[in-house]
């Protein structure tokens, strides 16, 4: 089979797993903003990006959120939109750093900034709109609960897809997949 064919099987399977597992598994991390839900769904992305592309990783959270917005509407559009910038600059930012140096930790730790310094100026636009508060208002919920939400949520995607990978690459079949990850 061609590797592209191939690629975009797994882009697609990707996609369906990280929808069901949005999908099936939310809860909030902090009781004061509700509508910010931890969900293991970029596990499947971080999988694209590192092992197909990072536009795959990309092209993974773009269907997950578009079925997500679909069939359960929750957060609304800006919601969608809001998840999408943040996870889709998580995982393409580490993905390149993967590609480029095979670590873990660095590419993570990477992504994680860019997607906290991705999220500030997204939310100063999109939150007035979607809560309905002044800009003002923004600043004390970017550093009280947005920013410490993506460390949070990109740590614990990050811890959760190193392990997986640790633990798949013991399965023989697999390890020529994943490689020297």
């Amino acid at each position: 089979m061609k590797k592209s064919l191939r690629d975009l099987m797994y882009g697609a399977l990707l996609s369906a797993l990280a929808f069901v597992s949005m999908y099936l598994i939310q809860f909030p991390i902090f009781p004061a903003a509700p509508f910010l839900q931890f969900d293991p769904s970029e596990i499947f992305s971080l999988f694209a990006a590192f092992f197909i592309s990072p536009l795959m990783g990309v092209l993974v959270t773009l269907v997950k959120v578009i079925l997500f917005y679909l069939v359960k509407q929750s957060g609304g559009i800006i919601g969608s939109i809001l998840n999408f910038l943040a996870v889709a600059s998580f995982v393409y930012v580490a993905g390149v750093l993967y590609g480029k140096r095979k670590s873990f930790l660095l590419a993570l730790i990477m992504g994680t900034l860019v997607r906290v310094l991705v999220m500030i100026p997204s939310n100063i636009f999109f939150l007035p709109l979607y809560l309905g508060v002044p800009v003002k208002d923004v600043a004390v919920y970017l550093y009280s609960i947005n920013i410490p939400f993506n460390v949070i949520v990109s740590a614990i995607n990050g811890f959760l897809f190193v392990i997986i990978v640790y633990s798949l690459r013991r399965i023989p079949e697999l390890k020529k997949i994943l490689g020297n990850a």
